[in-house]
């Protein structure tokens, strides 16, 4: 998501970068677990309980909420 808030801010869609940064800065450990989530899913056997399944699964549907209103915003 860094990577595209550079993308955004490259390409002066400077509001809509600033979306994605504050989203990164309000959500950094979510995201992070859910990354190293993927990462243990690729390379071995890992189990979560439930609720950790429910926070790296609301975050997954939180990214996916911030990035369908980007995308509204950019391309109506």
């Amino acid at each position: 998501m860094g990577v595209l808030a550079s993308a955004l801010i490259e390409q002066g869609l400077n509001e809509e970068a600033n979306l994605v940064i504050d989203f990164i800065r309000a959500n950094r450990r979510p995201i992070a677990e859910l990354s190293d989530a993927h990462t243990r899913a690729m390379y071995g056997l890992f189990e979560y309980g439930e609720k950790e399944a429910k926070i790296l699964i609301k975050i997954a549907e939180d990214i996916i909420e911030t990035l369908q209103t980007l995308e509204e915003k950019i391309f109506g």
